[in-house]
């Protein structure tokens, strides 16, 4: 039962547009909703995934500019062991939990947190990675070395149901990165669609149905993205008349 509850910790991060001249962290990103640049603020979350109850954990504002300033990924990690050490204080198992993220949040740092091996950051016992792959990524399967796009291609006819997939052509298999190291490949072919994704999963190597389990939960921290920006109107955020201000108060 456990199982099927996902059980997770989503990273990812959304713009906020803004339109004030005196507002900090305010700088030019990318929207994904927007599809275009715009100016805004950035802010990166780790949310907690358990069936269906969405629990963020830790919410951050990227900044551009300043000292010691951290990618996303960075920030990753801190969240992570930050969540390890709140877990541990309630006596919760941390290592039964995985962590979803797009190709933007995995860096050879992460992989060896995920491993538990990184040697800035002893006290982190790791957790299981499951990570949307590049077509660029290279990765060396049974002595042939190639980037990822030709893999997909080249291992399309390997991939077949498998128990617990729910129909989707699977294929798995280790890999060696000269980035990642070593790590699990699930080549796969999402439903409704013909071309072969892949998944990267660094840490405890699971089977297909868990990893591909696991990662259909990764979009909840979307809906937490859409709820929370429902809930505070920010899409609705308008001036009365031709003069006026938005007063902005961030609770931490």
């Amino acid at each position: 039962t456990k199982s099927r509850d996902g059980f997770i910790l989503a990273v990812d991060d959304t713009v906020i547009a803004r339109v004030a001249t005196a507002l900090g962290y305010v700088w030019r990103w990318w929207s994904g909703q927007l599809k275009r640049v715009t100016e805004g603020q950035n802010v990166i979350a780790l949310i907690l995934v358990l069936g269906d109850i969405i629990l963020p954990l830790d919410i951050r504002i990227v900044s551009k500019q300043g000292k010691g300033l951290k990618s996303k990924p960075e920030m990753y990690r801190d969240m992570l062991a930050d969540a390890q050490t709140r877990f541990e204080a309630e006596e919760l198992p941390f290592s039964v939990f995985k962590t979803t993220g797009d190709a933007a949040y995995l860096k050879d740092t992460i992989a060896d947190t995920c491993r538990g091996t990184a040697a800035d950051f002893p006290d982190f016992s790791g957790i299981t990675g499951i990570f949307g792959g590049k077509d660029q990524y290279v990765f060396t399967i049974d002595g042939k070395r190639q980037k990822a796009r030709q893999w997909r291609k080249a291992l399309k006819e390997k991939l077949e149901e498998g128990w617990g997939t729910d129909g989707q052509p699977v294929y798995r298999t280790t890999a060696e990165s000269p980035t990642f190291g070593l790590v699990t490949l699930l080549f796969y072919i999402p439903k409704g669609k013909r071309a072969v994704s892949y998944l990267i999963i660094v840490g405890r190597p699971l089977r297909s149905s868990e990893a591909l389990h696991a990662f259909a939960f990764h979009h909840r921290i979307e809906e937490f993205w859409k709820l929370l920006k429902d809930t505070l109107e920010l899409g609705d955020m308008h001036l009365q008349g031709r003069e006026g201000a938005y007063a902005c108060v961030g609770i931490t």
